[in-house]
């Protein structure tokens, strides 16, 4: 990456903003992140959340209260029921059960309140607009967004700069810890791989076509080429791991950790090999050509070898298969 680069933090500011539309979360570095100030920080807005805990709306109160109105009605209907036939025990038992829960919920309330009053006194004089402004302060870019994660091994940040009702699909981008925005904020998926960072934004869902770009950590361009679908190829058993990519003209290919297509030919369809046979030992990719399977190094992408396959293990997705390779 770059000399002096500082690994980022996600800190998620949910509580202090009241919108749900409204931005969530700050990017600190991890230096500030376990400074004393941020623990401050941090102390302060734990008591503040601590103290509204226990806030509802009037809707979610109502709703509680008419579903406890209907459960007290209901036993209270049983017990009238088995008075008027005569049957006490039953009686007796259904009004000891709204006794004990009538009871139960006094205590529950009674400790929430004390629990609601002791947290209010230790968060007086917290104001959540200072909060809120002191965490944008000390955040990467003294900004929030409406969602966060980490890439590059948190070097970098992958930032959501929009809601959803705003943005639409479109919306993450990457920021570096100097707060630049490196890959701009109009795709619906981005992920790291190897040295490149690969950008996803939709075509058409119902036809599943993708424009996928290739980035560098700087957020130069990897690749000349747009591509219009990628895929990772995880091979769960030997630890192989490659990206396929889907041409303008509907074929696929390998690309290598800096971006580089490193296949010779396209091919209909590319998948990891550990998923489709019984033997773990054979860690190739395979790969679907002009009606025959190939199998293709995931280094370099050239064919080593063709494969047929049969006796299906349908619970497992596995197969036995015949391996001739290519000298």
């Amino acid at each position: 990456m770059m000399a002096g680069a500082q690994n980022l933090v996600v800190f998620d500011a949910s509580g202090l903003e009241n919108d749900k539309n409204a931005a969530h979360y700050a990017i600190f570095t991890e230096k500030y992140s376990e400074s004393e100030e941020c623990y401050v920080l941090s102390e302060k807005i734990g008591r503040y959340l601590a103290a509204h805990a226990f806030e509802t709306d009037e809707k979610t109160k109502s709703e509680a209260e008419a579903e406890w109105n209907e459960t007290v009605k209901e036993l209270e209907a049983s017990i009238e029921k088995f008075t008027r036939e005569g049957n006490k025990e039953m009686a007796e038992m259904y009004r000891n059960t709204l006794s004990e829960m009538k009871k139960a919920r006094k205590e529950v309330e009674e400790m929430l309140g004390q629990a609601s009053d002791q947290a209010r006194e230790g968060a007086e004089g917290l104001d959540p607009k200072a909060l809120l402004l002191e965490v944008r302060k000390n955040a990467v870019g003294q900004r929030l967004f409406h969602s966060a994660e980490l890439l590059c091994d948190g070097l970098l940040a992958k930032v959501r700069d929009k809601s959803w009702e705003e943005a639409g699909e479109n919306a993450w981008g990457v920021m570096d810890a100097n707060g630049r925005i490196l890959i701009p904020c109009r795709y619906e998926m981005i992920n790291s791989w190897g040295n490149i960072i690969i950008a996803y934004r939709v075509i058409s869902w119902d036809k599943d076509q993708w424009e996928v770009r290739l980035y560098r950590p700087d957020g130069s361009s990897a690749s000349d080429q747009t591509f219009f679908g990628a895929r990772g190829n995880d091979n769960i058993f030997t630890g192989v791991n490659s990206v396929s990519v889907r041409f303008k003209d509907g074929g696929w290919g390998l690309i290598d950790e800096d971006g580089r297509v490193i296949t010779k030919r396209k091919y209909d369809e590319i998948g990891p090999g550990s998923k489709l046979f019984y033997d773990t030992e054979v860690a190739d990719l395979w790969a679907r050509r002009d009606g025959k399977m190939f199998l293709l190094s995931p280094e370099d992408g050239h064919e080593t070898g063709t494969f047929t396959y049969s006796n299906r293990d349908s619970e497992n997705h596995f197969y036995d298969v015949k391996v001739t390779w290519f000298k």
